[in-house]
């Protein structure tokens, strides 16, 4: 063991030896000559056309992406026209559908407002027209109700009874005096006496006419009554020109045997009371 250790020494200088022995002698540096500067050159060119391959190739898909999004665009932007048209059309359509809408709803208060004056001057006249009616009818009740009160004092028994019994015997009286002429000389010739009777008697026929109520209202019956609440009632679901034609037809009915009454006694009690009058 003790004999190992110098030779060990020697065999690592040994091995060093041999190692330097074995290397291959490195050549001295010489000058560059013009085929080493050849191929720096066709290293640089095989760069320079790989980086430029790699730009082209970059800008070829940039060039094709972009028309690419031109053809889309293109295509788009013919739906986006079409769309925008569209959108305008249902626009200016829209506003026009208003304005007719407009228009129309114009026309329709318009000929609500005219078709509403129609029915109001209709109203109007039939209101006038009633109103006439009732008017005259007055006139006529009042006219009759003088006629009767001056025509004769055998008239006032008759403020007993009831309407309709005054008008058959004025009717009855009209043909009897239509027969005798006598009469209705000694009528006019005794006119200036009824008129100062018909003056001194005038504060008495107002309490006569309101007992000549009384006494109409205690004739008429319950069945009466009950008939004429009956037509009212009727007549209220009536419209306001059957009612006119219903009392233009009465009227008629009760005008016509007035006329003929006044026709035959033209120159009977009627006259009389109007000379009376006078």
């Amino acid at each position: 063991m003790a004999s190992k250790g110098p030779r060990s020494k020697l065999d690592h200088e040994t091995r060093a030896r041999r190692q330097k022995a074995l290397e291959a002698p490195k050549e001295p540096r010489r000058p560059k000559a013009h085929w080493d500067h050849v191929l720096e050159e066709m290293v640089w060119l095989s760069k320079d056309f790989e980086s430029e391959r790699k730009w082209k190739l970059a800008q070829a898909k940039k060039v094709a992406i972009r028309a690419s999004k031109g053809m889309l665009e293109q295509a788009t932007r013919g739906e986006k026209r079409v769309k925008e048209e569209e959108h305008r059309l249902k626009k200016v359509a829209l506003n026009i559908s208003k304005d007719v809408k407009k228009f129309w709803l114009k026309i329709e208060k318009l000929v609500l407002y005219k078709h509403q004056l129609e029915l109001d001057e209709k109203k109007k006249k039939a209101l006038d027209k009633q109103l006439e009616f009732l008017l005259g009818q007055t006139e006529r009740y009042s006219t009759m109700l003088a006629e009767n009160l001056v025509s004769s004092p055998g008239h006032c028994k008759l403020d007993s009874s009831s309407p309709q019994e005054r008008m058959r015997i004025e009717y009855k009286e009209g043909d009897y005096d239509r027969g005798s002429a006598e009469p209705n000389i000694e009528s006019q010739s005794n006119g200036p006496d009824i008129d100062g009777d018909y003056d001194m008697d005038s504060e008495d026929e107002s309490e006569d006419d309101e007992h000549t109520i009384e006494q109409d209202e205690a004739l008429i019956t319950k069945e009466e009554r009950e008939e004429e609440l009956a037509a009212l009632q009727d007549e209220i679901d009536l419209p306001l020109e059957e009612l006119l034609k219903r009392y233009e037809e009465r009227v008629s009915r009760k005008a016509s045997p007035e006329q003929t009454a006044v026709a035959t006694g033209a120159n009977g009690p009627v006259e009389n009371g109007k000379e009376n009058k006078l």
